[in-house]
């Protein structure tokens, strides 16, 4: 390596800790010669002509003009290209080749969906162009060899400087493309940071001045240990890492809490990545030694050839684009996060309902990743194209059924909503199947799963379908590999069309509007809570739908349901019904409150208000009552808070209880805070201790719900015998009967 790199090596990490970044323009119409610029892309996924970007257009435009100014301009992309719109699927790839070429890309890194038409494919790909595939990491199980040239060398000869350029693939590919695509290949996920330094050392040992490592690598969580900043931390000599796969823009590293790294010696080194579809160009300028990234925001009128090459194509798939095969009625969320890798959506309902309507399975699962958008976070409502189906299946998978024991459908649930509530394409969307995602649980998160209207039995057999990219453990369902394809179906858009068509007669109506409730996540409750709240869960005294989104505020009618859940469990039998005293509700659980003299009414006695929010005064009250009810005697004590004059004169004496039993507290500053509401954690709390209070001071209390059924038990054996006694009195006065009749 030339000494010059060497020797400058502490003053370039002093001026790039304080000019790595610039946002603005970064380069305008005076000469440039004697500078290096670096345009570099990511994560196209074949959108090369979207609206809302330059295009490969603007692209070429770029390259053309920084050359015009004298700079020494290499073009990268670093991943993710070939794949994703019809212009690329329908061609599997040699349209966006052959307009590559026409740009004039030096070099490019394989990303994980580049091998979607399969690995043989990509190499055929290769062949078509004219520059060079790079990835060091990718290898023939066969051979041991690389793939693909490992790395590049660019020779500024005027600037007698030579310019390295290293490919990785994420090892993620093995399972981020289809496992099938890529059967007999390695992507060296056990020893990447060997692989790579061993690259590096070849390009110092070259006499290389500059070294750039150009990965399709992401700075996702769920990449570690495979993230760009990974493999910087674990290797050094590299200079400068363009990076794609987590979609991430260069504000968004800094937001990750990294705008450049450090590597194993210590040496700065900076990261540099555009976002995706091509909202950015992003440019590197490389200026006595000092590294400035950013991007684009030079006005340049785009490349003519290119933009005429981009319309021609166009026009030749434009009849296929348009064919209309579907309308809807409502709007389809598209998105990511929040979307289709976080959360349940109606597009995620639509699609799954899609499998099981065609398979008859069960059950149906498709990874959140695998649902993507054409043109913006939702599909609008209107005609419904094959452009539109293609861009939410973009990826060309078939849906497959297998059939599954129920705990690997648990294990594949717990997979798949891992990274929860944070973004994964693992996330699944889901037919025929619901669950919560308890998000404070560190595991055995996902409860509460319904198969159908039935319990999920982990000893039985469902029919699960779901596409084939999963299946044979795409996006880590490995779980799901283990079991053979019972039937193969069509293509995921075909199938939607079909459910879309003969289910729903052509549209997607109203309802589709909204989600089902399918996927119930539980928020994390407060940590001062955690404890009580699996207890009260444990115990049956919570219901349902109160087992997430802690921090709500409580309604007086879900109060009523918390109090009289209470009530049964504690006495062992159910609250009989009385005539409903209320003119604003049928609640039951708001009667038998009543009944049990829990509740009063709000302001008389015929109105109770049930979705009114709870204020702390009036649970105070309500738990006092519910303890009368009970017949438990709270102590009757003053209440001590710094507010104690705020609260109301009717909530007084039960405020004072309460405290002075334990079961509830005030607020920061030693206040109550008379009137403000109560949220859902807060409820269960006290609810909770108000029945350990119980336990602990009074006699013939039940203990949980064992000892619940165990008294049923109990009396049910006492009945038992009772009705075996009276049998046999029956019986003697029978055989006395006998002896007293006359004879025939």
């Amino acid at each position: 390596m030339k000494t010059m790199r060497k020797s400058t090596a502490l003053f370039l990490a002093l001026i790039m800790c304080l000019a790595f970044f610039s946002f603005g323009t970064l380069a305008s119409n005076e000469d440039m010669s004697g500078q290096i610029v670096i345009l570099h892309t990511n994560d196209v996924h074949s959108r090369i002509a979207a609206a809302e970007s330059p295009g490969f257009a603007g692209v070429a435009a770029a390259k053309a003009y920084y050359e015009s100014l004298g700079a020494y301009v290499l073009l990268f992309d670093a991943g993710d290209m070939l794949h994703g719109m019809p212009i690329a699927n329908l061609s599997k790839g040699s349209f966006i080749v052959e307009l590559m070429n026409a740009v004039g890309y030096d070099a490019m890194a394989p990303g994980n969906h580049d091998f979607n038409y399969t690995a043989p494919r990509l190499l055929e790909l290769a062949e078509e162009m004219n520059f060079p595939v790079l990835s060091s990491n990718y290898t023939d199980d066969d051979t041991g060899l690389s793939v693909f040239e490992p790395y590049a060398v660019f020779d500024a000869e005027d600037l007698g400087i030579k310019i390295g350029v290293v490919g990785i693939t994420t090892p993620e590919a093995a399972t981020k493309s289809s496992p099938l695509n890529t059967i007999g290949y390695s992507f060296s996920g056990d020893n990447l940071y060997e692989v790579v330094q061993a690259q590096i050392d070849e390009l110092i040992a070259l006499d290389c001045d500059y070294i750039i490592a150009l990965g399709h690598l992401g700075i996702d969580s769920e990449s570690v240990p495979w993230r760009s900043v990974d493999v910087i931390e674990a290797t050094t000599g590299i200079n400068l890492l363009i990076d794609g796969h987590s979609h991430s823009t260069l504000q968004g590293i800094e937001n990750a809490g990294f705008s450049t790294v450090s590597d194993k010696d210590g040496n700065d080194v900076v990261i540099a990545s555009t976002g995706r579809y091509l909202e950015n160009i992003g440019i590197v300028t490389i200026v006595d030694g000092v590294i400035t990234a950013g991007y684009v925001e030079e006005e340049l009128e785009p490349d003519a050839d290119v933009a005429a090459m981009i319309d021609e194509i166009n026009e030749e798939l434009k009849p296929l684009l348009e064919q209309v095969v579907a309308s809807t009625l409502v709007e389809l969320t598209a998105a990511r996060a929040p979307g289709n890798r976080t959360e349940e959506t109606n597009l995620g309902n639509l699609c799954t309902d899609a499998f099981r309507y065609v398979t008859g399975a069960d059950v149906a699962l498709t990874n959140g990743g695998g649902i993507r958008d054409t043109s913006g976070a939702v599909l609008p409502v209107g005609d419904i194209t094959y452009e539109t189906l293609n861009g939410v299946y973009p990826f060309g998978n078939e849906l497959v059924t297998i059939n599954i024991s129920g705990a690997d459908l648990l294990a594949a649930l717990e997979h798949g909503t891992a990274a929860a509530p944070g973004p994964s394409g693992g996330f699944p969307q889901v037919s025929g199947v619901t669950f919560e995602v308890h998000l404070y649980e560190t595991e055995n998160r996902v409860k509460n799963v319904m198969v159908g209207d039935e319990p999920l039995d982990l000893n039985a057999v469902y029919s699960l379908a779901t596409n084939d990219f999963t299946q044979i453990g795409g996006d880590g369902y490995t779980m799901l590999a283990e079991y053979g394809v019972t039937a193969y179906y069509n293509a995921l858009d075909e199938a939607l069309v079909q459910y879309v068509v003969e289910m729903l007669d052509g549209k997607v109506g109203q309802e589709y509007a909204n989600i089902e409730g399918r996927i119930v996540m539980v928020d994390m409750p407060a940590a001062w809570a955690v404890g009580e709240i699996g207890e009260a869960i444990d115990l049956g005294l919570v219901p349902f739908y109160m087992k997430w989104k802690y921090t709500e505020a409580t309604t007086r009618a879900e109060f009523a349901e918390l109090a009289v859940t209470l009530y049964e469990l504690f006495t062992g039998k159910e609250i009989a019904t009385a005539t409903n005293p209320f003119n604003d509700t049928n609640n039951i659980y708001a009667i038998k409150a009543f009944t049990i003299g829990v509740t009063q009414g709000d302001g008389n006695a015929f109105t109770f208000n049930p979705d009114g929010t709870l204020t702390r005064q009036q649970a105070a009250t309500m738990l006092a009552r519910l303890a009368a009810a009970l017949d438990m005697e709270l102590p009757k004590e003053d209440m001590d808070f710094a507010d104690s004059e705020t609260v109301n004169s009717w909530a007084v004496e039960a405020v004072g209880q309460v405290q002075a039993a334990g079961i509830m507290g005030g607020v920061s500053g030693g206040r109550f805070s008379p009137m403000t509401s109560y949220e859902r954690q807060q409820s269960i709390a006290t609810i909770l201790r108000l029945f350990n209070y119980a336990n602990d001071n009074f006699d013939g209390v039940v203990e949980d719900v064992d000892d619940v059924e165990d008294v049923e038990d109990d009396v049910e054996e006492i009945d038992e015998e009772a009705e075996d006694e009276a049998e046999e009195v029956e019986d003697i006065e029978d055989e006395e009967e006998e002896d007293l009749e006359p004879a025939a």
